[in-house]
C-alpha cells in the first residue's frame, strides 16, 4: 500500500524503458513497450539461489546448470513484475523460477498421471496449515525449500501470501494438467484452458503483491476485459515461442502431450506446421493490437479510475512487451531447446548464430559453459539506482486527449545528480570485503534472501558515504588511485550525494517492517559519528590519545561498520541467539582499521591507490602514531610539529624529507614491529574464534577463513623510497 501512497500520480518508479529500436534490432516484433525492472539484480540472484537450492535439496542436481528464467537481456520477473517494489522482487523472482522448474521437470519427464503426483507433492510442500500433511521424502524436501520463500512473503504480507500460496496449491496445481487434449473441442475451449493451466489467478495476485496491493473482486471485475485481453495476447506469445521446445520434450516420452496453440491451429484449421507457426505469429500481432484497443476504451469507460488501477492497466501492457522480447531473446526458448546442455553443465560447442550472440553477451564463457555472473544488458541500465520518480511516458500506443486523467504533464527532476558522486565511487575497484563479511556471516545465521540483500546494499551505501566524506575532511585528492569524487564533483555536491546515503539507507531498512533492524542501523550510525569526531579532533588540535583511547574510538568508527552488519543480519535471523558472533566483530574491526593504519605507511599498493604515506599527508593520528608518541614523547613532539606546520603553511602534501623523517622516528621507536605484533595477534584470536564457530556449529566456514588470509600484512622491511628522494631510510 505504502508505495501508491508515496507515489500517487507516478506510473513507473521502478522500471526503465528498453530503447525500441534496440528491442527491434534484437529481432522482437512486439508493438508495445517494453520496459525493464531497474534492480534486476535481485531477481537474478534469487532465481540462481533458487536453482542452486533445487539441485541441492532434491539431490538430482538438474537445476544447477542453469535457472530457467534467466537471460541476457533481464530475468524473467524483471520483464513480469517490472514496478514491484524492490524488497519484493526476490521472492517473487523465487516463486515464479520455481514455477518454471516445475513446469519443466513435469512437462519433460512424466506423462498424466506422473505429473499429477508431482503437483501433489509441490502442493503439499505449499501448504501452510496441517490440512496436506507431508506424506514422502520428497514432499518433505520441497517443504523446506519452499519454507523460507512462503515466509518472506507472510512477513510482508500475511493476507496476500496466502492467496499467492492458495492460488498455487488450489487453483493452478490442480488445472495445470489435462488428461487428454483431445477434449479440447475448439479454440476457445484452449484458451480457456490456459488460463487456468498458466496460472494467471497465481500471477495477478502476484502483480497485486508486487505494487503493495491486494486485489478485491471489484477491481478484477473491472479490470476483466483488460486483464482478459492481457492473458489472450500472453498465451499466445508463449505458446508461439515455447513450440519447439514443447514439441522436442513430448518426443521423448512415450505419448508425450503437446499443449500448444500452434498444435490447436493445425488441429482444428487443418494448418502445417509452418503454416500453424506463422498463424500464431499474426495472432501475436492481432492480440497486442486488440490489448490497445481494450485499454483505450477502458480509459474511455472509466474516466475516473483510482490510480492503482491505471498503474495496474499500463503494467498490462508493459508486460505484454516484456514478455514478448524476454521470449525472443531467453535461452528457455531460443538456444538449449536446440543445444541442450551436457551433463558436466555446458553447452556443446557450435557455429550458429545464436552461440556467438550468446558469447558476447557474455552468456557463455570460451569454453562453452554458462556463465552465472555475466553482466546482462538490464544490468547496465543502472540497477544500482535506487527507485527514481519518472513523468509517465506515453509509449503505449495510446494517443494523449484532454480528457484522459491518467495522463501527468507534472515534471519530476531525475536523482542524476545527487547520485552522481556516489555513482562514481562505486564503479572504482574495491576489494568488497564488508560483502564478503556479510556472506561468511551468513553460513551461521541464514538470513532471508531479501534481508540479506538489503543489508548489503544498506551497507555497502553507508561505506562509499563514508569514503566522500573521509576524502573531502582529510583534503585527499584520491581515492582506490583515481581521483577523489569531491575533486570531480564539487566539495558541496559531494557532502550532499554522501549525506543522502543515510536518508537511503534507513528507509530501505524501513521498508522491511523490522524495528529491530531499524533501531540498530541507527545506533551503530551513531556509534559511526561518535567515533569519527574524536578521530576528527584529535587530528585538529593536535593531539595524541592513548592506545586505548584510540583502540576505543576505532570501535565506534570502524568497528561501527563490522557491529552494523553483523547485528542488522542477527536483527533479521531466525538463528541469531545460536551463536556468540558479536566478539569476532569487535575483534575484526580493530584488525581492520589497525592493519589499514599499517599498510598505509608499509604497503606498496597503498602508495599506488592512495599515494605514498597518504596517511601523513593529512596529518592523520593513526595508530603507528599513537604508538610513537606513546613510546617515544620527543618523537611525538617532533611528528606533532611537523603536522602543525603543514596545517599552519596550508601545504597540500607533507615534503617527502619530512614524511622520511616522520618514518624515522616510527623506525626508531619501534613503531612498525610493534604494529604488526599487535595485527598478527589479533589475526591469531581472530581465526582461534572462527575455530571455535566451527566446533559450536559443525560446519566449516572458508569464506572467512580465506577473507583473514587474503588480508594478511608482511612483516616489517624494506623497499625503495621513490625515485629522486633523498633520505636514510628505506621504507618496505
Amino acid at each position: 500500500m505504502a508505495a501508491a501512497q508515496n507515489a500517487p500520480e507516478i506510473i513507473w518508479v521502478y522500471s526503465k524503458p528498453l530503447d525500441p529500436d534496440y528491442v527491434k534490432k534484437a529481432g522482437c516484433f512486439t508493438s508495445l513497450p517494453v520496459r525493464v525492472h531497474k534492480d534486476n539484480h535481485l531477481a537474478d540472484a534469487a532465481t540462481h539461489h533458487l536453482a542452486t537450492e533445487w539441485g541441492y535439496v532434491m539431490e538430482n542436481g538438474k537445476a544447477v546448470q542453469h535457472p530457467r528464467l534467466w537471460s541476457t537481456e533481464g530475468d524473467y520477473s524483471s520483464f513480469f513484475y517490472p514496478e514491484c517494489i524492490p524488497e519484493r522482487l526476490g521472492p517473487m523472482a523465487y516463486l515464479t523460477e520455481l514455477a518454471f522448474i516445475h513446469d519443466v521437470d513435469i512437462a519433460e519427464e512424466y506423462n498424466y498421471e506422473g505429473a499429477m503426483d508431482e503437483h501433489n507433492s509441490l502442493a503439499v510442500a505449499m501448504s501452510v496449515d496441517d490440512a496436506m500433511p507431508v506424506q514422502t521424502q520428497r514432499q518433505a524436501k520441497m517443504k523446506k525449500l519452499l519454507s523460507k520463500a512462503i515466509l518472506e512473503c507472510f512477513q510482508m504480507d500475511k493476507d496476500v501470501g496466502l492467496e499467492i500460496v492458495d492460488s498455487y496449491r488450489k487453483i493452478w496445481l490442480v488445472k495445470m494438467e489435462m488428461p487428454n487434449t483431445n477434449d479440447i473441442a475448439c479454440l476457445e475451449d484452449y484458451i480457456d484452458f490456459r488460463r487456468l493451466n498458466a496460472g494467471s489467478a497465481a500471477y495477478w495476485t502476484m502483480v497485486g503483491f508486487s505494487h503493495g496491493r491486494r486485489y478485491t473482486k471489484e477491481d478484477y471485475e473491472i479490470m476483466k476485459d483488460v486483464v482478459e485481453a492481457a492473458e489472450r495476447a500472453l498465451i499466445y506469445i508463449n505458446d508461439y515461442f515455447s513450440y519447439s521446445k514443447e514439441k522436442a520434450g513430448a518426443a521423448k516420452l512415450p505419448g508425450g502431450r503437446i499443449v500448444n496453440v500452434v498444435a490447436m491451429f493445425m488441429k482444428f484449421e487443418n494448418l502445417s506446421e509452418e503454416d500453424a507457426l506463422k498463424r500464431a505469429r499474426q495472432e501475436i500481432i492481432n492480440q497486442e493490437a486488440r490489448f490497445l484497443t481494450v485499454k483505450e476504451e477502458f480509459y474511455r469507460n472509466n474516466p475516473d479510475v483510482p490510480f492503482y488501477l491505471r498503474q495496474w492497466t499500463e503494467v498490462c501492457g508493459s508486460v505484454i512487451g516484456g514478455s514478448h522480447f524476454w521470449s525472443s531473446q531467453s535461452p528457455r526458448y531460443n538456444f538449449w531447446k536446440r543445444q541442450p546442455f551436457n551433463s558436466n553443465g555446458k553447452i556443446p560447442n557450435d557455429d550458429t548464430q545464436l552461440t556467438q550472440k550468446f558469447r558476447e553477451n557474455g552468456a557463455l564463457d570460451q569454453n562453452g559453459a554458462f556463465n552465472q555472473h555475466s553482466k546482462r544488458k538490464a544490468d547496465c541500465l543502472d540497477p544500482e539506482d535506487p527507485p527514481q520518480r519518472e513523468q509517465i511516458v506515453e509509449d503505449s500506443g495510446v494517443k494523449p486527449t484532454d480528457s484522459a486523467p491518467h495522463r501527468s504533464t507534472e515534471v519530476y527532476l531525475s536523482s542524476e545528480a545527487l547520485l552522481a558522486p556516489c555513482n562514481y565511487i562505486k564503479s572504482l575497484p574495491s576489494k568488497s570485503v564488508r560483502r564478503v563479511l556479510i556472506d561468511a556471516f551468513n553460513v551461521w545465521l541464514e538470513v532471508p534472501f531479501v534481508s540479506l540483500e538489503v543489508i548489503k546494499r544498506v551497507v555497502d551505501d553507508l561505506h562509499t558515504s563514508s569514503l566522500i566524506l573521509d576524502d573531502i575532511q582529510d583534503d585527499s585528492p584520491l581515492r582506490r588511485g583515481k581521483t577523489a569524487a569531491h575533486l570531480i564533483f564539487g566539495t558541496s555536491q559531494s557532502i550532499n550525494s554522501a549525506t543522502y546515503m543515510f536518508v537511503d539507507a534507513v528507509q530501505r531498512v524501513n521498508r522491511l517492517s523490522n524495528p529491530n533492524m531499524t533501531r540498530v542501523l541507527l545506533e551503530e550510525l551513531e556509534n559511526l559519528f561518535v567515533g569519527q569526531s574524536w578521530d576528527l579532533n584529535w587530528k585538529s588540535s593536535f593531539t595524541c590519545p592513548s592506545e586505548a583511547e584510540y583502540l576505543a574510538m576505532v570501535d565506534k568508527k570502524t568497528g561501527a561498520m563490522f557491529g552494523m552488519l553483523l547485528r542488522l543480519m542477527q536483527a533479521a535471523s531466525p538463528r541469531a541467539a545460536t551463536y556468540d558472533l558479536q566478539p569476532l566483530a569487535h575483534m575484526m574491526g580493530r584488525w581492520y582499521q589497525v592493519r589499514d593504519d599499517y599498510m598505509n605507511l608499509q604497503g606498496a599498493e597503498y602508495s599506488k591507490q592512495k599515494g605514498f604515506c597518504e596517511d601523513l599527508d593529512e596529518g592523520k593520528i593513526s595508530y603507528p602514531i599513537v604508538h610513537c608518541c606513546n613510546a617515544q614523547p620527543t618523537f611525538g613532539s617532533l611528528i606533532l610539529g611537523i603536522f602543525r606546520q603543514k596545517q599552519k603553511n596550508q601545504f597540500q602534501n607533507l615534503l617527502m624529507e619530512s614524511k622520511m623523517q616522520i618514518l624515522e622516528c616510527l623506525e626508531k621507536a619501534g613503531t612498525f614491529e610493534a604494529t604488526w605484533d599487535l595485527i598478527t595477534n589479533m589475526q591469531d584470536e581472530i581465526e582461534e574464534k572462527i575455530k571455535d564457530l566451527k566446533i559450536q556449529s559443525k560446519e566449516e566456514n572458508p569464506t572467512l577463513r580465506l577473507l583473514i588470509k587474503v588480508l594478511n600484512v608482511p612483516k616489517p622491511g624494506t623497499r625503495s623510497i621513490p625515485n629522486g628522494t633523498k633520505g636514510t631510510f628505506d621504507v618496505m
